[in-house]
């Protein structure tokens, strides 16, 4: 699933520092730059006003205010976020994305379940790299204070970014390794101790 697992409020896949997760738990707990404000605002502006109406906001500010205010974000997004602390040498990343493809497969083309999960499982774990070399080697990229502008685009092994939606290979990341993560998931092996696990309200 593209947003994550809720049973409850608890979300399986929070937004942590690194990874793929739910909207709200993004919302609540990743702290976003000013132009990814300014994107959404302006967006609002142009294609959904009455949805800044709905907010009761008028000025950027405002929308900035709001948008950060814990309360709102809270009775917008309910639930809560489950933090855990992990040994990066332990864990591997792999992309949701080849799942997605599955279902893609299955709901719009019309192509056997089996066969599908055969080929995209197979990309799947064929593309799993080590959590210490996603985090050495893999960035998303941002946007400057002007909306357009990647920042440090130069520092990408394939050149600047068309956007801000995958985490993408700095340079010097080996060849052989994945081209993008569209929705990486951080694998665990074996438990985690309850001393490293706490729950963010």
């Amino acid at each position: 699933m593209r947003g994550g697992i809720s049973r409850l409020g608890l979300y399986a896949y929070p937004h942590l520092e690194h990874g793929h997760g739910l909207r709200g738990a993004s919302e609540r707990f990743v702290r976003h730059d000013w132009a990814y404000y300014q994107l959404r605002f302006e967006g609002l502006q142009e294609y959904y006003p009455d949805e800044l109406i709905k907010l009761g906001v008028k000025t950027l500010e405002d929308y900035i205010y709001k948008m950060t205010d814990p309360d709102h974000l809270r009775s917008v997004y309910p639930g809560e976020v489950v933090e855990l602390m992990v040994d990066p040498a332990a864990c591997f990343v792999g992309d949701l994305e080849y799942f997605n493809r599955i279902s893609d497969d299955v709901n719009m083309r019309g192509i056997p379940e089996d066969r599908s999960a055969r080929d995209h499982g197979s990309d799947y774990w064929e593309n799993c790299i080590s959590l210490v070399d996603f985090l050495r080697w893999y960035r998303k990229p941002e946007y400057m204070s002007d909306g357009r502008t990647i920042r440090d685009g130069d520092m990408y092994r394939d050149g600047v970014p068309f956007g801000t939606g995958d985490y993408l290979p700095i340079k010097g990341t080996p060849t052989t390794f994945p081209w993008s993560f569209n929705c990486p998931e951080i694998l665990i092996p074996g438990e985690v101790p309850q001393e490293h696990i706490r729950l963010i309200t």
